[in-house]
């Protein structure tokens, strides 16, 4: 199918909004990419630059704050998910910030680099910090939750994060914490 120039890409509205569910930071790259594209017209263009800048200067949003109260009452291990690098980043800031130990782990990592993300999870982290590239092949089942801070839209996703935990030598029940963000 033709897309007009000028016209906005299905896909990237569909990019844009779970971006927007995720984290301001998230909208912001999003946005910023929407901006980059040479193929809209220059006022539309414009017009996503100056919301990507927008994006930047929001706070981190409700769906943060209420992570950071889901941790003040569950103090086990977990595992969070996100979908976006720049949200995984923010929560990484805010939850250090917090005192909290946190380990992180996404696809752009070595194959070394995500063994100790792994192996600082066993120890001392309390949580891992996780993209989709830690919801599938690894055994983490000393954790005993799972927070889905972005929820994908595949709800098979969903069950793929929840087997990571959810495992033969798992001796405690899994709790599943998901957060979405109004409207």
């Amino acid at each position: 199918a033709e897309t007009k120039r000028g016209a906005i890409p299905r896909i990237a509205l569909l990019a844009l909004q779970m971006a927007l569910g995720s984290s301001s930071r998230a909208a912001a790259g999003t946005l910023t990419t929407l901006a980059e594209n040479t193929r809209l017209d220059v006022a539309t263009r414009a017009q996503f630059s100056q919301f990507a800048e927008a994006a930047r200067r929001l706070p981190p949003g409700a769906k943060a704050d209420r992570l950071l109260q889901l941790l003040e009452g569950f103090p086990d291990k977990m595992v969070i998910f996100t979908q976006f690098r720049a949200t995984q980043a923010m929560l990484a800031e805010r939850l250090a910030a917090a005192g909290i130990q946190v380990s992180v782990f996404h696809g752009g990592l070595s194959r070394m680099d995500k063994e100790a993300a792994i192996h600082a999870f066993r120890g001392p982290a309390r949580l891992l910090l996780c993209t989709e590239a830690g919801s599938e092949g690894r055994n983490l089942q000393f954790a005993h939750a799972v927070c889905n801070f972005d929820l994908p839209w595949n709800p098979m996703k969903i069950e793929q994060r929840i087997g990571r935990l959810s495992r033969i030598g798992q001796k405690h029940d899994v709790s599943v914490f998901n957060l979405v963000a109004a409207g």
